[in-house]
């Protein structure tokens, strides 16, 4: 298997994906992939956040783990996309 490198700066933002998968915050971004091997992944952004945070973005990346192996191995690590904050 070859390797798989996964574009990652430790943040915020990072954490909550780490410490919170399938969270209400990031609903589909923990579960299987569909028979073409897509998925889809939404980002919740409550009412109550702070306005100040309009204009950011933010960077996902995601990894395929193959559950079936002995070693849960990382199948697939994306690109990173951007996911723009708008108002």
């Amino acid at each position: 298997m070859e390797a798989q490198t996964l574009p990652l700066n430790v943040d915020s933002y990072t954490l909550l994906t780490l410490n919170e998968p399938g969270s209400v915050f990031l609903p589909g971004s923990l579960g299987t992939l569909d028979p073409d091997g897509g998925a889809d992944l939404g980002l919740v952004v409550p009412p109550a956040t702070n306005p100040a945070l309009a204009g950011l973005t933010a960077h996902h990346a995601l990894v395929v783990i193959d559950l079936g192996s002995p070693f849960l191995a990382v199948v697939h690590a994306s690109n990173a996309i951007a996911a723009h904050l708008i108002p």
